[in-house]
C-alpha cells in the first residue's frame, strides 16, 4: 500500500481500491490496514466521494 501511495507521491490521492487492484490484495484489508498508519501520520485522507489516500509526508 505504502509503495503504491509512494508512486503517486505529487500527483494527488489515491482510491482505495485501486491500491488493492494493483496489489491483488482485498480493499477490506486494506482497510484495516489504513487505521494505523493514518494514526501513525504516515497517511492523509481526503473524504467524499472522490476522496482517497496520500502520504502525509514525501517518500
Amino acid at each position: 500500500m505504502m509503495f503504491e501511495l509512494a508512486m503517486h507521491y505529487g500527483e494527488g490521492h489515491v482510491l482505495l481500491k485501486d491500491i488493492a487492484s494493483a496489489q491483488e490484495i482485498s480493499e477490506k484489508y486494506l482497510g484495516n490496514l489504513i487505521i494505523p498508519l493514518k494514526g501513525a501520520g504516515f497517511i492523509n485522507s481526503v473524504q467524499g466521494a472522490r476522496g482517497g489516500y496520500y502520504l502525509a509526508r514525501s517518500p
